[in-house]
């Protein structure tokens, strides 16, 4: 849903997980019931549970902030300290807090070995929470400047009692230090928020869980993914369907009016048979005589009527206008290549099917043959004459030592 906030989801995630098969020894139950762990708070994350619950989800009313300033002078830590105090949660104010879902204490305290405190708070309903775990490693005497120590352990707890600060020295070593400010700071809803159960009494709902889950409605209602509606959904009918609950030591049997979903084959329904569709899906076929929906074929579906006796219009292809202009940019992108390319080829000659191509640069193509004076006749000049001599010379040389 578009409309839940950051808090609506928070809210959905505590309401929703589960501690499954988590193991560790720091399992609680807090002041609602809530199984919450400091190693895996409150368990691992049912997303089909957070879905179904946010579909008919309610949002939460404004944040509300109620600050409450606890220590009225500087108090040495020691070994152990512990500071009580009861608070009304800004009773009477503009922000007064019934519904609690952060609480913060902000804490600024001086300790020569840091790494060897442990922190804790404890709710008016008697959820103990792990603000600092000791830390071996840490060996700092800085202490704590007007730090904020968050929880979330007390989710949906009515804040207004005693709340108590416990600060431990978790070595056997002498330390020493002292706290000198604590502030408790809540966050929450307002009183006029209604709790999850009057959301679900005020939607019809009958029967609650111990874990403020629906399952059975009033009169005229029916339980549709523990809510309670007046009409089912499309693909649900109404209908009844026995089952059991936990209700804390026993079992309890119940058979609650729901909306059960159709078969597959129907699109809506009057039951959860087969043969008890009200319509079908797409490409299926509706038969009046057993209510029933059937599937089908590509080849046995009727096409549809046509004006005129016209045979079937083809419509149009869709045109996807950034792939057409992409295409023609490309095309473009080659018409230009191409023509520079046989520019450049002109102005530097070509061969074309093996023929050598010359561009005409100033016009005039020139041919570069024998030269033309080769075939005057002209009589042979002295030089030309004492070459031919030592020439048939050589030749006669040669020939006798042939003959030799």
């Amino acid at each position: 849903s578009k409309n839940l906030t950051w808090r609506d989801m928070q809210h959905l995630v505590v309401q929703t997980s589960k501690p499954a098969h988590l193991n560790a020894n720091d399992w609680v139950t807090n002041g609602v019931g809530r199984k919450v762990s400091h190693s895996y708070g409150y368990g691992l994350l049912d997303a089909g549970a957070m879905v179904n619950l946010a579909k008919n989800w309610t949002t939460v009313g404004p944040q509300r902030k109620c600050v409450i300033d606890i220590l009225a002078e500087p108090r040495d830590i020691g070994k152990r300290l512990e500071v009580r105090r009861k608070v009304d949660a800004c009773l009477g104010k503009a922000n007064y807090i019934s519904r609690l879902e952060h609480a913060q204490a902000r804490l600024t305290l001086s300790y020569n070995r840091r790494g060897d405190l442990a922190i804790h708070l404890v709710s008016p309903m008697g959820t103990r929470s792990t603000l600092l775990a000791a830390r071996p490693h840490d060996f700092s005497a800085d202490g704590f400047n007007d730090w904020a120590f968050m929880t979330t352990h007390s989710w949906d707890e009515d804040p207004s009692g005693e709340w108590v600060l416990e600060i431990e020295n978790t070595s056997d070593a002498k330390n020493y230090g002292t706290l000198t400010k604590f502030t408790l700071v809540l966050y929450g809803t307002a009183t006029d928020s209604p709790s999850l159960s009057n959301q679900l009494e005020s939607s019809g709902c009958k029967t609650l869980t111990p874990s403020q889950t629906c399952v059975v409605c009033e009169e005229g209602y029916y339980l549709h993914q523990k809510s309670c509606l007046k009409r089912c959904p499309p693909g649900f009918a109404p209908g009844v369907q026995s089952m059991h609950y936990d209700l804390e030591n026993s079992v309890e049997p119940i058979a609650p009016h729901l909306c059960l979903p159709c078969h597959p084959s129907c699109a809506t329904c009057a039951g959860p048979g087969p043969n008890q569709c009200l319509t079908c899906p797409a490409h299926s076929h509706f038969s009046s005589l057993d209510l029933s929906c059937s599937h089908q074929t590509q080849s046995s579906r009727a096409s549809p009527a046509l004006a005129d006796g016209e045979g079937p219009a083809e419509a149009p292809p869709p045109v996807n206008l950034p792939v057409l202009i992409a295409s023609l940019s490309c095309i473009l992108i080659v018409i230009i290549f191409v023509t520079i390319f046989l520019v450049l080829q002109a102005r530097s000659g070509f061969s074309l099917r093996g023929v050598k191509v010359y561009a005409l640069d100033s016009g005039i193509i020139s041919y570069k043959g024998l030269p033309s004076d080769i075939w005057q006749e002209e009589g042979p000049s002295e030089s030309d004459g004492e070459d031919y001599e030592a020439h048939s010379e050589r030749t006669a040389f040669i020939r006798d030592q042939s003959a030799l």
